[in-house]
């Protein structure tokens, strides 16, 4: 088959989950795949200012779909699309969570803000540049996306009041992505394909999470790492060795990509 693109998700995928650091491997085919002039696109649950470590790594994406397929921005960082919550439903979306003590953060475009702080909100944002993170911000501005952090009984909490209003869907690492309704990774990349008139089917796209199934679903060759989740593998076409193994270099070279 001949691939026209390929996407990556970051957290689980590009990163090994025990270190939280990209696999060199990883940052070595995508590296690869570019000098073979081959679009790389980044598709993930970060707000694109979220991600500082692919550069660290040596990645330069041409294409980044963040917040869960809510944001597209090009190689130099410009925004080229997006999507944003209604300012009722942000407002009361804040006041719920604010008055059942439920761990809250938005994505907006400059900035992560954190409106009620858990335990597990420091290990989810340490890794992020410090003027990203905030606990005040402009009234006047709409977040992409959010996140619940907290446990599955927070979700459920959650959800009986929002149910129909919006989706939140389990991200991994410790926290559930608040997304407009019918929004998802598959959205954002289906807006971004079209753009670059290149068909989903002659794609390839690598993930490990939840948030990731309706990409994986719309992709021609859907690649769930080894040490993904049970509900992204249940869709897969191939299942990779663990990140960690190399999973997304190996994958490639069985193919016949690189």
């Amino acid at each position: 088959m001949k691939y026209k693109a390929f996407i990556f998700d970051i957290d689980g995928t590009l990163t090994d989950l025990k270190t939280w650091e990209i696999v060199p491997s990883a940052a070595e085919a995508i590296n690869q795949l570019q000098k073979k002039g081959y679009p790389v696109i980044i598709a993930s649950g970060r707000a694109p200012h979220s991600a500082p470590k692919l550069a660290e790594a040596g990645i330069h994406p041409d294409y980044y779909v963040g917040s869960n397929g809510h944001i597209i921005v090009d190689r130099e960082g410009k925004t080229i699309w997006g999507e944003f919550f209604d300012r009722d439903l942000y407002h009361r979306i804040n006041d719920f969570c604010r008055k059942n003590n439920l761990g809250l953060f938005w994505k907006m475009e400059d900035c992560c803000y954190i409106v009620v702080d858990h335990p597990n909100m420091p290990k989810i944002m340490e890794r992020l540049p410090d003027d990203v993170v905030r606990f005040e911000v402009d009234d006047d501005k709409l977040p992409n996306s959010g996140a619940l952090v907290g446990e599955e009984k927070d979700r459920q909490l959650f959800m009986s009041e929002f149910a129909g209003q919006l989706e939140c869907v389990n991200g991994g690492l410790l926290l559930f992505d608040v997304n407009k309704l019918g929004v998802s990774k598959k959205n954002g990349l289906e807006v971004l394909l079209k753009m670059l008139n290149i068909d989903p089917e002659d794609v390839m796209a690598f993930g490990d999470s939840e948030n990731d199934i309706e990409m994986l679903q719309m992709a021609g060759t859907a690649v769930v790492m080894g040490d993904g989740m049970e509900k992204a593998k249940a869709v897969a076409d191939y299942i990779a060795e663990p990140t960690y193994a190399d999973g997304i270099m190996k994958t490639l070279k069985k193919f016949g990509v690189l």
